[in-house]
């Protein structure tokens, strides 16, 4: 099976893909239970948010962030990640306590002159 998460664009005529693009790679503890959410298209770039699937602190091993995806080449990948924390003091499946978790993006963003602007989800665990 496929892991990690996935960014697909459809033709709209006949439903065929143009790309896919995986935005979250493989299947590590950081991204197995990942979704994407709401992308927004600004010339050339997609915006898009990642949350974990499970909305639980339980099911909660990734952080959420946002990208942006490079959709005018003809591989698109993704050129810029946000993460609503240092990402150094993200987490891992195993996560010591002094780490981060939660805090998925759900929403669409949106793009406010110079300002890309996202709200996240919950935090799980905070840095103690």
């Amino acid at each position: 099976p496929l892991a990690g998460c996935w960014a697909i664009a459809l033709n709209l005529d006949n439903g065929e893909p143009l790309w896919t693009l995986e935005v979250a790679e493989g299947y590590t503890p950081l991204n197995w239970r990942c979704n994407i959410h709401g992308f927004y298209v600004d010339g050339d770039y997609a915006y898009g948010g990642l949350a974990q699937s499970g909305n639980h602190p339980n099911n909660s091993n990734i952080i959420g962030r946002m990208f942006k995806i490079d959709i005018s080449l003809k591989e698109p990948e993704v050129v810029k990640i946000w993460y609503p924390f240092d990402p150094e003091l993200t987490n891992t499946y195993d996560a010591p306590s002094w780490s981060y978790l939660g805090a998925g993006s759900y929403n669409f963003p949106a793009i406010i002159e110079d300002y890309l602007v996202f709200g996240t989800g919950q935090i799980y665990r905070t840095p103690k």
